[in-house]
């Protein structure tokens, strides 16, 4: 029977992680069919390598899911040491690892932080969608009428207006005020 030859080192090097990590990431196949012992020992020493590395970058940089806000001011913190120190340029050794960082930040940020509305009217009708609120549901704004109006861009908030939603919602007054 005819042997086959191991892939060519360059092939290799293309599906596999560098040298420098302790050997690559493929298993060779021996002729039973399974991985045989030198690949599954460099396999071993490939993991034990990258949890290493992995650990010591995690010592600067928390490349894991961002969970808690200390968490999130920790991973801005790494972040912006690494966009002052010049990784927000691509071609930066680090960039890939702020743009790694960015996205677990970009990530927490959908899910727990609310872009605010643009306009007064945005933010009331934002509140009252969140809310599962009609325009009949807010007497203390007047008629039903005048929330119509409120909500068009018609007629503007008057202070008192202003206070009754930032006590029902629990929002500042002044995210109220129209700032155009």
């Amino acid at each position: 029977p005819r042997h086959r030859r191991p892939w060519p080192l360059e092939r290799a090097q293309c599906l596999g992680a560098p040298d420098h990590v302790g050997g690559r990431i493929i298993q060779a196949v021996g002729p039973s069919g399974r991985g045989d012992a030198l690949h599954e020992s460099r396999d071993r020493a490939t993991t034990a390598a990258l949890s290493t590395h992995f650990a010591a970058i995690s010592q600067y940089v928390p490349l894991r899911p961002i969970r808690t806000i200390g968490e999130y001011d920790q991973a801005m913190s790494s972040l912006n040491r690494l966009l002052d120190a010049g990784a927000a340029d691509e071609a930066h050794p680090l960039a890939d690892l702020a743009a790694t960082l960015g996205e677990l930040v970009g990530d927490y940020d959908d899910l727990h932080h609310i872009a605010a509305p643009t306009t007064p009217a945005a933010l009331l009708k934002f509140l009252m969608e969140q809310h599962d609120l009609k325009q009949t549901d807010l007497p203390e704004l007047g008629s039903q009428g005048v929330v119509s109006e409120l909500l068009s861009g018609k007629r503007k908030l008057n202070l008192r207006q202003m206070r009754a939603l930032a006590n029902r919602f629990g929002v500042p007054v002044a995210a109220f005020v129209d700032t155009a």
